[in-house]
């Protein structure tokens, strides 16, 4: 089967509308993308499932403990994009002093290796698992919603101070850093994973980096 084909079949099973990763962010229930107070000016149009909704039908319809699951599904060519929202600014909100290990930590407890596998298990058993792409056709897509600038990128993370000073460009630097190394490190299947920022997510899809 074609990643559309999977995406297809997944879509109907779940009788599911399609939505985007915007409808998708809502820390605390509220998406921060769509409120009119801190609305961007970047809503993405790329159509992806609701993944978390569609494999809480399937262990309901089975009559089994939860699975864990990604956020959204979807698809680009020949690609099967398992995507995972992060809100780091709803974090960053209500944390008044951060440090580089409390931002390790939580990330850590989102254990992106296991939502990706269950999320596998999920589709494989809502379709013929025989028919399900190879880890070369599946792109494990992490999407969070602070930015580094090109220019902030290139600096150099302090090593020997762990409290980072409260300000946007450092901590932002620090969450790329980590976001970056965990989802490499953590997720064992030899598939792509990319890290995108929520605004360069339909553009990362557009110019064909996925």
């Amino acid at each position: 089967m074609t990643a559309k084909e999977i995406f297809d079949r997944v879509k109907k099973y779940g009788n599911s509308v399609e939505t985007t990763i915007c409808y998708l962010h809502k820390p605390q229930g509220n998406s921060c993308c769509l409120d009119e107070k801190y609305k961007c000016s970047k809503i993405s149009q790329k159509s992806v499932l609701d993944f978390d909704e569609i494999t809480k039908e399937f262990c309901k319809n089975q009559g089994i403990s939860p699975y864990s699951s990604t956020d959204a599904l979807s698809y680009k060519t020949d690609s099967l994009l398992f995507i995972e929202i992060k809100g780091w600014r709803q974090f960053i909100k209500y944390h008044s002093t951060l440090t580089k290990d409390s931002i390790l930590k939580q990330e850590e407890k989102y254990n992106l290796n296991k939502k990706l596998e269950d999320s596998i298990s999920v589709c494989k058993k809502i379709i013929n698992p025989n028919a399900f792409v190879t880890d070369d056709k599946i792109v494990y897509v992490l999407v969070i919603d602070t930015e580094v600038k090109q220019q902030d990128a290139r600096v150099q993370l302090l090593q020997n101070l762990n409290i980072l000073a409260y300000d946007s460009s450092s901590i932002y630097i620090t969450i790329s850093e980590i976001t970056k190394t965990h989802l490499q490190q953590s997720v064992k299947r030899p598939i792509r994973k990319i890290r995108v920022f929520c605004q360069n997510f339909d553009k990362t899809l557009n110019y064909n980096i996925i």
